[in-house]
C-alpha cells in the first residue's frame, strides 16, 4: 500500500501530465490559427487534399498537372501577393500562390506580333 506523500505525488503527476495534454493536444501551429482562404480552399476542393501541410514544390507539382486550377487562383494570387506581408510565402496560401507562379511561368505562351503591337497568348495543353 501507498503511502499519502507517494499517492498525492501520483495524484498532482497525473492531474499536471492530463493538463499538458489538454493544452498541447488541442493546439495547431501557428499557422492553421490562420482563416483559409479562397484559394486555398479552391486548389482543395480542387482536389488537391488538405494543403496545411504541404510542401510549396509538391503543390507546385499538382499545380503543374491541373493548370485549369492554376488559371483559375492566379488573379486571385496576385491580388494576395500586393497585400502580402513578410510572413505571407510561409502560409499555406502563400505557397500555394508561390507554387502557382511558377507554374504560370513554365506554361507555353504564343506571342504574335499584329494589330497594336505584340500580344501574348496562353496556347492550351493538349493530352
Amino acid at each position: 500500500m501507498q503511502d499519502r506523500n507517494t499517492m498525492g505525488l501520483n495524484a498532482v503527476l497525473a492531474v499536471s501530465a492530463l493538463a499538458f495534454v489538454g493544452m498541447t493536444g488541442g493546439c495547431k501551429n501557428a499557422a492553421s490559427n490562420v482563416p483559409e482562404s479562397k484559394i486555398v480552399l479552391a486548389v482543395e476542393s480542387a482536389g488537391a487534399g488538405h494543403l496545411q501541410d504541404v510542401s510549396a514544390d509538391a503543390i507546385q507539382s499538382w499545380l503543374g498537372q491541373h493548370s485549369d486550377v492554376a488559371k483559375q487562383i492566379s488573379a486571385d494570387c496576385k491580388t494576395a501577393y500586393e497585400k502580402r506581408d513578410a510572413k505571407w510565402q510561409d502560409t499555406t496560401e502563400g505557397r500555394v500562390c508561390m507554387a502557382d507562379a511558377q507554374v504560370l511561368l513554365l506554361m507555353p505562351h504564343t506571342v504574335f506580333i499584329g494589330h497594336g503591337g505584340i500580344h501574348g497568348t496562353q496556347s492550351s495543353k493538349k493530352k
